[in-house]
């Protein structure tokens, strides 16, 4: 007994001399542990490659090349110049083909980025480690989103890493794009429904990191959701004001808005998929918000001086507006049946205050597609809900963005880049902002002009 209480004694001498915690037996399950992750990733990592050069999938050598810049990460990663074709490979093949090469490589980036995920989560071999580092792993689930935006895993696991964070917004946007897509991930329901009741438990919880106005507008936004989501009461008029505040005090940026507008037509959009029965009552709640973006957007307009170039119009406020209300006005285009009569007023005098920015000269089009068309890839919203699986008419989706030949390589570079979860995104070759700005008012008066040549439509009388 007394030789073993003098090694027990020895071995917390020796943990607190080199800050240790834990047993040397577990410090070597934990070497062996991330050895077998790193085995997992050269694994999936030669499966991509494999798959992309047998089969000679050419849209998919960037991500192939992706690797060579991460090996690092990895010791025992073969680093990758270039794509080897097989000799004996097809030089071109079938859509079936390329779409099942698509799934699997998708596959591949979700299973990559759960082991990215696992390694930051392995206990800290010292007190004076790092913190867990995320970026690895949310930058495979973004690549694997950005690949195929239709199928709603890779936005679950984003949700899941937003979690950790305690960023409600983020976990509550993930959740609701991981249902709100052609192949919903179902399990995020479940995941919601928990994430919203915590949030009505224990609040946000910015401790600081945000501004209070921005602080007060995300709690009052994320709970009026789980009310909703929950078939409870909500309070929308405080809602509108905080969010008003922010707005004229540009104290948000773009992207925060279009978060809270992604939100808004996902929960619309899968409330009705569940047959929710307060769901009219949420439809006049988003309309409020697309409402309130339209007057300012029109009272901006109006204050400027008179000008023949429409940049001049494009003020802080606009600039933060803009790209959300271009959203609302594609999905306006697929469901302007359901709308009510009383938003239309508000809508036109908008419309009205964007066309008069082009009086001597026409409005301009997109040739390129704009930050919120490559985040909104896949956005089932945007798309007609259709009770049978009949082709989609021209009008049954929302052009949102170039769908023409190019758009998916494009999404795919933007995804390498970090997608949606970078603060501020350049897209390679895009324009400069003003001109941007002007092209998101541009879309809004033609979505206006298609709206209204709809014999059956409110607007076809008054426009």
């Amino acid at each position: 007994m007394y030789p073993s209480l003098c090694r027990f004694s020895s071995n917390i001498q020796h943990e607190k001399q080199y800050e240790v915690s834990r047993p040397v037996e577990y410090r070597k399950l934990i070497d062996h542990y991330t050895r077998f992750l790193k085995d997992c990733t050269n694994y999936y990592r030669i499966l991509i490659q494999k798959l992309v050069s047998n089969f000679n999938i050419v849209e998919l050598h960037p991500i192939v090349s992706q690797f060579r810049h991460e090996g690092n990460s990895c010791s025992t990663i073969v680093p990758y110049s270039i794509v080897e074709v097989a000799p004996d490979g097809p030089k071109f093949q079938s859509k079936k083909i390329k779409g099942l090469v698509f799934t699997a490589v998708q596959s591949c980036l979700i299973k990559l980025g759960d082991i990215s995920r696992y390694r930051a989560l392995m206990p800290a071999r010292t007190k004076t480690a790092p913190k867990p580092d995320y970026g690895p792993a949310y930058g495979y689930y973004i690549l694997a989103q950005a690949l195929l935006p239709e199928n709603g895993a890779p936005a679950n696991q984003l949700a899941v890493l937003s979690t950790y964070s305690k960023d409600f917004l983020a976990s509550t946007y993930y959740f609701y794009r991981a249902l709100a897509c052609d192949d919903p991930f179902t399990t995020a329901s479940n995941n919601l429904a928990l994430g919203f009741r915590k949030l009505q438990r224990d609040g946000v919880g910015v401790d600081g990191v945000e501004r209070e106005d921005i602080g007060a507008l995300t709690e009052a936004f994320l709970k009026m959701h789980a009310k909703f989501f929950n078939a409870e009461p909500f309070n929308n008029p405080s809602v509108l004001q905080l969010l008003e505040e922010v707005i004229v005090d540009r104290v948000i940026e773009a992207k925060f808005l279009n978060r809270l507008t992604f939100i808004n037509l996902s929960a619309f959009y899968v409330a009705t998929q569940r047959e929710a029965l307060n769901v009219e009552e949420f439809l006049f709640t988003l309309l409020d918000h697309f409402s309130l973006l339209l007057r300012l957007l029109s009272q901006e307009i109006e204050l400027q001086p008179p000008s023949d170039d429409p940049a001049s119009y494009i003020t802080p406020v606009v600039r933060r507006i803009a790209s959300s209300i271009r959203l609302y006005s594609k999905w306006l285009v697929v469901h302007h049946s359901q709308i009510p009569l009383s938003f239309w007023p508000q809508y036109i005098i908008a419309v009205q205050s964007v066309k008069g920015l082009w009086t001597k000269q026409s409005p301009p089009k997109s040739s390129l597609p704009l930050e919120e068309d490559l985040a909104a890839a896949g956005f089932a919203p945007l798309e007609a809900l259709q009770e049978s699986k009949k082709r989609r008419t021209k009008r049954d989706k929302a052009r949102i963005g170039n769908r023409k030949k190019g758009f998916e390589r494009l999404l795919l570079q933007w995804g390498r880049n970090g997608g949606d979860t970078l603060v501020q995104s350049r897209n390679q070759g895009s324009q400069h902002p003003n001109v941007e700005m002007t092209l998101r008012l541009a879309d809004l008066l033609s979505d206006a002009i298609e709206i209204a040549s709809i014999p059956v439509c409110y607007l076809y009388i008054h426009f």
